[in-house]
């Protein structure tokens, strides 16, 4: 009667090899430290003056607080030194003036692109109605939570219009930056919808950024590798610029 003969064992150094082999790959896979890839960072503005641009007759389209002005020079401070190629940034007045402070520390035209806006509200949908604020917030949190798209919410852009439309603005400014670090000053709808592409989440919203926070990813064709997501060191006490 023969006697069955097990297989080898691997030795510890063979188990040694392949944990580092999974780790180089993982490397490959999740760091995209490729040459050819673009790293992209998504910048939310910083915080609007809302009772400013009601004051002026302005209010769907407001200018920095002061606050919102200190945040965006932290952010300036932050990525000075860093190696930005190019500065692209939405065309509403709060993203406008986030970028001109970087751009100004970075010495770099800003690249307006209207398609950068944040999901749109069409100005007159709700025909005059008026209510209690407190009543329409609730309404408004019930139904996001309940479905988590534009699509429930009135008067705004479609969650598939508008996705589309962040998406292919995103990945087109994407295309013409092979191997170069860019940033993108826009909106929190802008970067939930180009996260949740990337991240495959059904969700329209499935955070909310903090103004100034970084978003970062590297991208390589169809790679993607996440580095951060609203990071906002910049903005805490302990921040040194040096």
């Amino acid at each position: 009667m023969k006697t069955a003969t097990l297989p080898k064992s691997r030795s510890l150094k063979d188990d040694g090899v392949y944990a580092v082999a999974v780790e180089t790959a993982f490397d490959k896979i999740f760091r995209l430290e490729d040459a050819d890839a673009t790293e992209l960072i998504l910048v939310r503005h910083a915080e609007p003056d809302h009772r400013a641009a009601r004051t002026n007759g302005a209010a769907g389209d407001p200018p920095l607080s002061e606050r919102g002005r200190q945040q965006a020079m932290r952010l300036a401070m932050r990525l000075r030194r860093a190696e930005v190629e190019r500065i692209y940034t939405s065309t509403a007045r709060v993203a406008l003036e986030t970028a001109a402070l970087l751009a100004a520390a970075k010495d770099l035209p800003m690249i307006r692109t209207p398609q950068l806006q944040g999901v749109r509200f069409h100005s007159g949908s709700l025909n005059g109605a008026s209510g209690d604020p407190s009543k329409m917030t609730a309404d408004v949190t019930l139904r996001f939570i309940n479905q988590p798209r534009w699509d429930s919410l009135r008067g705004f852009e479609s969650s598939r219009d508008f996705r589309h439309r962040a998406v292919q603005t995103v990945e087109s400014i994407i295309s013409r930056h092979t191997g170069e670090r860019i940033v993108l000053v826009t909106h929190e709808s802008v970067i939930n919808a180009y996260l949740s592409m990337v991240l495959d989440i059904g969700r329209d919203m499935f955070f909310l950024p903090e103004y100034t926070s970084l978003s970062t990813l590297r991208v390589l064709r169809d790679a993607y590798g996440v580095q951060s997501i609203n990071d906002q060191a910049h903005l805490l006490p302990t921040f040194n610029p040096r």
